[in-house]
């Protein structure tokens, strides 16, 4: 893109808020004319500050200083763009690391599951009475649960009304 653009461009601005007590004549109106900021005074550090009541009325204004800058339009962004040397560096160490615990984790999680459901696979396997076959532990008892309608307060319209909006039950 070429330079040569008539006009001028903002490349950058800073703000820089304070509270001033403005003085103005007579009532207070869109019209009235403030004596502590207009086109002769400009407002300081060294006014002073303005205090809040309840009730009370804030006048909101400011004050706009332009200056002049070498900064091309197309290098307006560089400042923010520049990467320092010590960011470039990728830290294999932390990357090394939380795969590490991941790892570890998905293992201890799964040799947890993997236990439970030997152990009750085991016990589904062995040969009961029939005392012991009539009575269900463990698993066979959630599976009942997962597939039945939801019923009373929380009814199938309820219950897909918090899931489909995200509300986790818990």
């Amino acid at each position: 893109p070429t330079e040569d653009v008539s006009g001028t461009r903002i490349v950058g601005f800073e703000v820089e808020p304070f509270s001033v007590l403005h003085q103005y004549e007579g009532t207070w109106s869109a019209d009235a004319q403030l004596e502590t900021c207009n086109d002769g005074v400009r407002v300081t550090h060294d006014m002073p500050s303005q205090r809040i009541d309840a009730g009370g009325e804030v006048i909101f204004t400011y004050d706009v200083k332009w200056e002049l800058s070498d900064v091309a339009w197309s290098h307006r962004w560089d400042l923010y763009n520049k990467i320092s040397n010590s960011d470039e560096e990728i830290h294999w160490l932390s990357i090394v690391n939380s795969m590490l615990i991941v790892f570890f984790l998905t293992g201890m999680i799964a040799m947890i599951l993997m236990r439970a459901l030997y152990k009750d696979i085991a016990k589904y396997n062995a040969e009961h009475t029939l005392e012991e076959q009539s009575e269900e532990t463990g698993w066979k008892l959630v599976h009942g649960d997962v597939f039945r309608a939801p019923t009373g307060l929380l009814g199938p319209m309820s219950l897909s009304v918090c899931v489909g909006s995200g509300i986790q039950l818990a």
